[in-house]
């Protein structure tokens, strides 16, 4: 089995070889934007951190 990260990072690393990079950089983007309004900052930066 795999853990949380290990199967974000694999389906994160398909996503990169397919058409929808751009998406996926957007929804970095919002993370950020949440990540730096939002009451919680910590979240956004785990998200990213998964998703590198």
């Amino acid at each position: 089995m795999l853990t949380m990260n290990q199967k974000l990072y694999f389906e994160y690393k398909f996503v990169l070889k397919n058409s929808f990079l751009k998406r996926v950089l957007q929804v970095t983007r919002n993370i950020d934007k949440m990540a730096k309004s939002s009451d919680m900052p910590n979240k956004g930066k785990e998200l990213k951190k998964q998703l590198k």
